[in-house]
């Protein structure tokens, strides 16, 4: 898959990705995923108990906002997939 609108969180201005649209860095910003249901699941049993936070969104939120800090401290946004000629399987004829 290629990163399409990934950008520099720090770099202020427009957004490349969405043209017209300016960054805001007064504030959170708002995102909707779908989710299996067994994912969904999961994050109502750890709001129910009381785990990381008080709701789905709460929990969903902390998780991902974890995960991209764990990314931005690694190297992982210097890492390119190496491209294969045309999206087709090679192997197969």
């Amino acid at each position: 898959m290629e990163e399409q609108g990934f950008r520099n969180p720090e770099v202020a201005g427009p957004n490349p990705a969405v043209p017209g649209r300016k960054q805001n860095k007064s504030g959170p910003e708002q995102l909707t995923v779908s989710l299996s249901k067994e994912t969904y699941g999961f994050l109502t049993y750890m709001a129910v108990n009381g785990i990381i936070g008080p709701s789905e969104s709460v929990i969903a939120a902390h998780i991902v906002t974890r995960e991209i800090d764990k990314l931005k401290k690694s190297d992982y946004f210097s890492r390119r997939v190496p491209q294969t000629g045309g999206g087709e399987d090679q192997h197969h004829s």
